[in-house]
Protein backbone atom coordinates (compact mmCIF):
# COMPACT_ATOMS: atom_id res chain seq x y z
CA UNK A 1 0.00 0.00 0.00
CA UNK A 2 0.99 3.65 -0.22
CA UNK A 3 2.16 4.01 3.38
CA UNK A 4 4.33 0.90 3.12
CA UNK A 5 5.84 2.08 -0.17
CA UNK A 6 6.55 5.50 1.30
CA UNK A 7 8.28 3.90 4.27
CA UNK A 8 10.38 1.66 2.01
CA UNK A 9 11.51 4.60 -0.09
CA UNK A 10 12.57 6.64 2.93
CA UNK A 11 14.16 3.82 4.93
CA UNK A 12 15.59 1.47 2.30
CA UNK A 13 16.50 3.88 -0.50
CA UNK A 14 18.00 5.30 -2.46
CA UNK A 15 16.61 3.42 -5.43
CA UNK A 16 17.52 3.87 -9.09
CA UNK A 17 13.84 4.29 -9.96
CA UNK A 18 10.39 3.95 -8.45
CA UNK A 19 7.54 2.29 -10.32
CA UNK A 20 4.05 2.58 -8.90
CA UNK A 21 0.69 1.42 -10.07
CA UNK A 22 -1.86 4.14 -10.71
CA UNK A 23 -4.68 2.99 -8.49
CA UNK A 24 -5.56 0.59 -5.78
CA UNK A 25 -8.86 -0.41 -4.21
CA UNK A 26 -8.60 2.15 -1.41
CA UNK A 27 -7.21 4.98 -3.59
CA UNK A 28 -7.88 5.17 -7.33
CA UNK A 29 -5.00 7.65 -7.69
CA UNK A 30 -2.56 5.99 -5.31
CA UNK A 31 0.33 6.47 -7.72
CA UNK A 32 -0.14 10.23 -7.53
CA UNK A 33 -0.63 10.09 -3.76
CA UNK A 34 2.69 8.29 -3.32
CA UNK A 35 4.41 10.63 -5.78
CA UNK A 36 3.23 13.69 -3.85
CA UNK A 37 4.46 12.28 -0.55
CA UNK A 38 7.82 11.30 -1.98
CA UNK A 39 8.37 14.67 -3.66
CA UNK A 40 7.46 16.47 -0.42
CA UNK A 41 10.45 14.75 1.19
CA UNK A 42 12.64 16.09 -1.64
CA UNK A 43 13.51 12.61 -2.88
CA UNK A 44 14.13 13.09 -6.59
CA UNK A 45 14.35 9.46 -7.67
CA UNK A 46 12.91 8.95 -11.17
CA UNK A 47 9.27 7.97 -10.72
CA UNK A 48 7.05 6.10 -13.15
CA UNK A 49 3.42 5.06 -13.05
CA UNK A 50 2.29 1.84 -14.68
CA UNK A 51 -1.40 1.30 -15.33
CA UNK A 52 -3.60 -1.05 -17.26
CA UNK A 53 -5.97 1.83 -17.82
CA UNK A 54 -6.51 3.60 -21.11
CA UNK A 55 -6.07 6.83 -19.14
CA UNK A 56 -2.26 6.74 -19.46
CA UNK A 57 -2.16 8.90 -22.58
CA UNK A 58 -4.62 11.41 -21.19
CA UNK A 59 -2.77 11.61 -17.85
CA UNK A 60 0.71 12.04 -19.34
CA UNK A 61 0.83 15.88 -19.01
CA UNK A 62 -0.55 15.79 -15.45
CA UNK A 63 1.94 13.11 -14.52
CA UNK A 64 4.88 15.25 -15.60
CA UNK A 65 3.51 18.35 -13.87
CA UNK A 66 3.29 16.40 -10.63
CA UNK A 67 6.94 15.38 -10.87
CA UNK A 68 6.95 11.91 -12.42
CA UNK A 69 9.00 11.01 -15.45
CA UNK A 70 6.24 9.05 -17.16
CA UNK A 71 3.08 6.99 -17.18
CA UNK A 72 2.19 4.12 -19.48
CA UNK A 73 0.02 1.07 -19.93
CA UNK A 74 2.64 -0.55 -22.17
CA UNK A 75 5.18 -2.74 -20.35
CA UNK A 76 7.77 -2.34 -23.12
CA UNK A 77 7.45 1.45 -22.96
CA UNK A 78 7.82 1.30 -19.17
CA UNK A 79 11.09 -0.60 -19.45
CA UNK A 80 12.38 1.84 -22.09
CA UNK A 81 11.50 4.87 -19.94
CA UNK A 82 13.14 3.44 -16.83
CA UNK A 83 16.30 2.39 -18.66
CA UNK A 84 16.60 5.82 -20.27
CA UNK A 85 16.18 7.54 -16.89
CA UNK A 86 18.76 5.49 -15.02
CA UNK A 87 21.50 5.52 -17.63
Amino acid sequence: DTAEAEQMVSEEGPFAAIISDLGRVDDRQAGFTLLKRIRQTEIDTPYFIYTTSDLATMLRPVTRLRGAQGITADPDALVQMVVAAIR
